[in-house]
């Protein structure tokens, strides 16, 4: 936000220098100290585009890292991590194109002005003709308004669009950052429509042009950020969180007569102490696991429900009921089951 500002206030010195620039001849020094002053505007330019190139580079090893742990997540659990692994990955196509596609520009623009043989790398500091404010309103403005800003504009817009209809409409905060990052509205002033392209391309020195497409790039990777940490984010949105491991063994009996085998299940259980489930024992609709009729529900001890009944008659018991728990993003999740007991006369000594 600071280097907007900065850069706002260097492009609205630099516009009244240049409407201040005519033939004067009574003020000659005083033309000669502006146009001092002039150059070390347009070097202030140079070192915000340097300040953006590194605040890019911040942001592309940022999201190396983002991905590097994608890659890490989707190679333990491809089921769970491939709808998001699959967006990802989009993300970043798109994000790479666009980024290339304004560098390609830049290049282009450099090169009309400095010469089509002019090697440019990207470094602001290499470029000769600092002070050119027309051959990027030829490229990006155009005679009759058919420049490539246009295309330029339609393409992060595109981009915007894009990254926003992969948001859920409840997280206002991160829309917001996009829309911030990728904004591309018209200005009205004095009454009169300032478009998009004619504030960034038209009647501002090269260095001026160069160094706002370099933020444009910044942009770019900043929002890609959001997008990704966002993404990544979800991957782990509708799991269970639990603090707590136990070792639980269930025998199919405790009483093994001789020459029997005795036989249990040893694993372990997680559960989440600050969260106990809801357990109701009774009838439920096997088509949403909701429960129906009398039903109870039981005490909870330890997040273990405790259920006990009285042995009135023998036969086989069987009973069941649901586990209602809430799950991290707030909804019910129902977990239907069922057992049965025996029940058995006392043997007589």
């Amino acid at each position: 936000m600071k280097r907007s500002i900065l850069l706002s206030k260097l492009i609205i010195v630099v516009l009244a220098l240049f409407s201040s620039c005519g033939p004067s001849a009574e003020e000659k020094a005083a033309k000669e100290a502006e146009a001092n002053f002039l150059g070390d505007i347009l070097d202030a330019f140079v070192l915000v585009d340097h300040s953006l190139t590194k605040t890019t580079a911040n942001f592309s090893s940022k999201n190396d890292m983002t991905y590097a742990a994608f890659d890490k997540a989707y190679a333990l659990n491809k089921v769970k991590v491939a709808p998001w692994f699959e967006k990802v990955n989009e993300v970043r196509q798109r994000s790479d194109v666009l980024y290339n596609y304004i560098h390609e520009l830049k290049i282009e623009i450099v090169k009309y002005t400095d010469g089509k043989d002019f090697e440019f790398d990207g470094d602001a500091e290499k470029i000769n003709s600092r002070d050119n404010t027309d051959s990027a309103a030829v490229i990006m403005i155009g005679h009759a308004n058919e420049g490539k800003a246009n295309d330029l504009r339609a393409a992060i817009e595109d981009y915007r669009e894009y990254l926003i209809s992969l948001i859920d409409e409840k997280d206002e905060k991160v829309i917001k950052s996009i829309k911030s990052n990728l904004e591309t509205k018209d200005h009205v002033k004095e009454g009169a429509t300032h478009t998009w392209q004619r504030n960034n391309f038209e009647h501002l020195p090269l260095i001026a042009v160069i160094t706002l497409m370099s933020k444009m790039q910044s942009d770019v990777r900043n929002a890609e950020s959001d997008m990704i940490s966002y993404l990544y984010s979800w991957i782990d949105e509708g799991a269970f969180k639990f603090n707590k491991l136990e070792a639980i063994v269930i025998a199919k009996s405790n009483y093994v007569m001789t020459g029997g085998t005795y036989e249990a299940k040893v694993f372990l259980v997680a559960c989440d102490t600050t969260m106990a489930p809801n357990i109701f024992v009774g009838e439920y609709d096997t088509a949403n696991f909701e429960m129906i009729g009398d039903y109870n529900s039981i005490p909870i001890v330890d997040n273990k429900g405790l259920y006990t009944e009285d042995a009135k008659s023998i036969g086989f018991k069987k009973w069941g009921g649901v586990i209602n728990y809430t799950a991290p993003d707030g909804s019910i999740r129902r977990y239907p089951f069922e057992s049965e007991y025996e029940v058995v006369n006392q043997l007589q000594e």
